[in-house]
């Protein structure tokens, strides 16, 4: 039976990244999990695997509604880390309980809601981005049965949506209910401003030589740097060296030639697979075909001085994918003073990948 597999994996606490439903169970951990629930990736991810509806909170207390997404995949966690996320990310309610027969006002109005989270926000997300919609649902009494939160943002078209029930009685309080509503509405923008999907937006008002975060390398993010830039597009270098790589083996046959290299092959395919999420490898571009690059030596004379190519510390040197013409063995690299020199495929030099990304 061949084991099914996603394209893009979910990254747990203990620096797993799983792609199939055994590996996820083996590995999750509840805040994960709970973190690619808000954002709608676990959504996304499990339905490779035919879990189409992943339950909303409607009758039920918080550890209750973490249970249920949890048993809906397939994965056993000890009640005391569902216990405690709940409670350090949000509360728990009590068991549900009759609701109390009073008439309470609906909370609706989007300015009431955006000036109640500037008072527990630190400022740096802009509310103003957002549309938050928080709809009272009903049951056939009339009586207020639970809240419907939806967040969108029109200029990157992210999308969350949530549910809470309205379960107040004389311990769990009106004022309590409000509490954890706006911690569950500020956990779910903080989760939105960490997408990929607003990459367009943030990077749309960077320039060349900036540098921003993207895609991540050995569990660590990394840190781009914009050598050009036009309307639809930018092109950008890591900011340093990431590894320390052969150009080419060449008992493996081959030479110089970019092509056919080694290094071209693990650029684009091990490291374009784990270092950029679905939603991320969606904003890059091709350069000659490739996905992932090396910068080649006219870039490197042309978008870089000389004291911008000297790289993390002087002596590290770097490779370009340009060829040197007279020796089939010899490929261009940028030694540690920011001057350009060529060498044998088989020596080891530092890997700085180019990506052209898409705005």
């Amino acid at each position: 039976m061949v084991k099914r597999m996603v394209k893009f994996p979910l990254k747990m606490k203990n620096g797993a990244e799983v792609r199939t439903l055994e590996e996820l169970r083996a590995n999750a951990d509840v805040e994960s999990v709970m973190q690619y629930y808000f954002s709608g990736q676990l959504s996304r991810w499990c339905r490779a695997f035919n879990i189409n509806e992943l339950p909303e909170k409607i009758t039920e207390n918080n550890e209750m509604f973490v249970n249920r997404i949890l048993e809906t995949i397939g994965i056993e966690l000890p009640a005391e880390d569902i216990h405690n996320y709940v409670n350090n990310n949000f509360g728990n309610s009590a068991e549900v309980k009759e609701v109390p027969d009073t008439d309470e006002e609906k909370i609706t109005d989007d300015k009431e809601v955006k000036n109640r989270l500037k008072n527990i926000m630190d400022g740096e997300i802009n509310l103003d981005d957002y549309k938050i919609e928080v709809t009272p649902i009903d049951d056939e009494s009339g009586k207020i049965k639970k809240y419907r939160v939806c967040i969108t943002n029109e200029k990157t078209e992210q999308y969350s949506r949530f549910v809470i029930p309205y379960e107040v009685d004389n311990d769990y309080t009106r004022e309590l209910f409000e509490k954890d509503l706006y911690k569950k509405i500020k956990y779910a923008l903080e989760n939105a401003e960490k997408s990929i999907e607003f990459f367009n937006y943030k990077t749309g008002s960077l320039n060349v030589g900036d540098t921003f975060d993207f895609g991540s390398y050995n569990g660590e993010p990394i840190k781009w740097k914009i050598l050009r830039k036009s309307n639809d597009s930018i092109y950008i270098i890591s900011a340093g060296v990431l590894c320390w790589k052969q150009f080419h083996n060449n008992s493996n046959s081959g030479s110089n030639n970019w092509t056919n290299s080694d290094i071209r092959k693990w650029l684009n395919e091990e490291f374009y697979s784990n270092a950029f999420t679905e939603n991320e490898k969606e904003k890059i571009g091709t350069v000659e075909s490739d996905k992932v690059t090396l910068l080649s030596k006219e870039e490197a004379e042309s978008l870089m001085t000389e004291e911008e190519r000297v790289c993390d510390f002087w002596g590290s040197m770097w490779w370009l994918r340009s060829a040197y013409p007279d020796d089939s063995y010899y490929v261009w690299y940028v030694c540690g003073n920011g001057t350009l020199e060529y060498d044998d495929v088989n020596i080891k030099f530092g890997v700085r990948p180019a990506l052209n990304l898409k705005l």
